[in-house]
């Protein structure tokens, strides 16, 4: 049962359905997200050597540098099995009805959803490090009485800090790339799990790699063949704004896979309809 037109209202309430129904699922999600925030940074704060004197780092923390990549690479693996299953109850036939039983269309279905994942996910995600963070920090000061471990979120606000833990990092460009990629993977393994209802994310991760390897060796040699013999002036654009260029990449990489996902959505709309 599906409406023609697209209502932001009913797409609002769909998504305010979609938390009532996994509700305990989500806070359940939440607790473990944040229990495995504070064992990790614990771990890497527990392995750093306070009693040498580290001045380099601020107020001697000499963790914080590996925080940084640890929390990104946490908040990419996370994201993305939460994204893969953001359909798992097409796996079965009854699933498929119910969703099609709801009085909305495909775009509604999806992006009632989407802005959960894509949107209140990642700024959860934030707030959950920010309590690991304090947590890590009061577990160091209470170990090592010396040093008084800054916090990363406040850490990032002062230039004179942040010059030490981010080092070519805190570019504007690079922490675009990074955000924009990670919407672009969700997208990604969304489209994943509108294709394959089980398994769907070792599936996505699998043919999807499969087939950036084989995009990635084409554009090497492509791009080989065609600048064989030019002088590097002629390259140099391309290196000089090769930031620019990926984040564009993975835009269309988002507005890319959220059609396609919409798309399937439809046909599943129209396979269920007439079963």
């Amino acid at each position: 049962m599906t409406k023609d037109s697209f209502s932001p209202s009913r797409c609002a309430l769909l998504a305010r359905l979609y938390i009532t129904e996994n509700k305990r699922f989500f806070l359940l999600a939440l607790a473990g997200i944040l229990g495995i925030l504070v064992f990790l940074a614990c771990v890497y704060s527990l392995e750093a050597n306070y009693i040498i004197y580290t001045s380099d780092y601020p107020n001697h923390d000499s963790a914080m540098l590996r925080l940084v990549p640890m929390y990104i690479v946490t908040g990419y693996i996370l994201g993305v099995l939460g994204c893969s299953n953001i359909f798992s109850t097409l796996k079965n036939k009854q699933g498929r009805i119910n969703l099609l039983m709801i009085p909305a269309n495909a775009s509604e279905k999806l992006i009632s959803r989407v802005v959960l994942y894509m949107i209140v996910f990642p700024v959860a995600f934030i707030v959950l490090v920010c309590v690991a963070e304090s947590l890590r920090c009061l577990m160091v000061s209470c170990m090592v009485h010396v040093i008084e471990p800054m916090p990363l979120y406040v850490a990032v606000f002062k230039p004179e800090i942040r010059d030490l833990i981010l080092p070519k990092w805190h570019t504007f460009g690079v922490v675009t790339l990074i955000s924009v990629g990670f919407l672009a993977a969700e997208s990604l393994f969304i489209l994943g799990s509108v294709i394959w209802h089980k398994t769907s994310a070792l599936k996505t991760f699998v043919v999807f790699s499969a087939l950036a390897i084989c995009y990635i060796a084409s554009a090497v040699w492509l791009t080989d063949k065609l600048y064989h013999g030019l002088i590097y002036i002629q390259q140099s654009w391309l290196e000089e704004h090769c930031v620019e260029f990926f984040i564009c990449l993975e835009i269309a990489a988002i507005v890319f896979n959220l059609a396609m996902a919409w798309l399937r959505l439809r046909e599943l709309d129209v396979i269920t309809t007439r079963r």
